[in-house]
């Protein structure tokens, strides 16, 4: 059996490493293979870590990794996982931190659905069926909601709106905003979350304001970019 190899691109992110600190016998790897891990995903992790700041570049192996364990508790007649059966992201991500940041999802989810509830059947996806440009926008309580669809499939993007002394002085470390995703002929439960870039709770925020009612208008300047 060969060797296992880690080789660390992190920069000394300040938190103990996966991959510089392997267990012996780590998962998810053939022997004799080297790991490289991405630094730009441990400093999304350790920005969730040290702020609670939710990307979608740390949800989807999160997400991975905790559907990977639940399955191996719910099948144990499996019997031992070979090495390359289980996800490379297990290397560096720790399963605590994974399942919390799946359980912060599904908490932003049932916003979501609140929101799918109360504002998309009810008028939006109508005013989105019969619009004649691809983009909408509308603005309440400092939240700026900007619709676009294409394809049979609708993109909604909730952000917070910087105040003028921050639009000024660029003193907002970043701008709080999740997208949605649905499709535009659905008459059942489709929405879900596409991107974010927020804590759990600016995320709730930003959806429960965008559950207040809006006029939405038409804008061509909207686009997918």
């Amino acid at each position: 059996m060969g060797e296992w190899n880690f080789v660390c691109v992190h920069n000394n992110l300040g938190f103990t490493c996966k991959v510089c600190n392997p267990p012996t016998k780590p998962l998810g790897l053939v022997p004799g293979h080297d790991v490289f891990v991405d630094s730009s995903d441990l400093v999304a992790l350790n920005n969730y870590r040290k702020k609670g700041i939710l990307t979608t570049q740390i949800l989807i192996p999160c997400s991975i990794l905790v559907s990977h364990l639940k399955h191996r508790q719910s099948h144990p007649q499996d019997g031992e996982w070979k090495p390359n059966h289980t996800p490379r992201c297990s290397q560096w991500l720790d399963e605590y931190v994974a399942q919390r940041v799946c359980d912060d999802a599904e908490l932003l989810q049932i916003e979501v659905e609140a929101f799918e509830k109360n504002i998309w059947f009810p008028s939006l996806q109508a005013r989105v069926q019969k619009s004649q440009v691809r983009g909408l926008k509308a603005r309440v309580k400092g939240t700026d909601i900007l619709a676009w669809s294409c394809a049979g499939r609708c993109l909604i993007t909730i952000r917070k709106r910087p105040s003028w002394s921050q639009r000024i002085t660029r003193k907002q470390p970043y701008t709080p905003e999740i997208t949605l995703i649905c499709a535009e002929d659905a008459k059942e439960h489709s929405m879900g979350i596409q991107s974010l870039f927020c804590t759990m709770n600016e995320g709730r925020q930003l959806i429960q304001n965008a559950c207040q009612p809006a006029k939405f208008k038409s804008d061509p300047k909207i686009s997918i970019g």
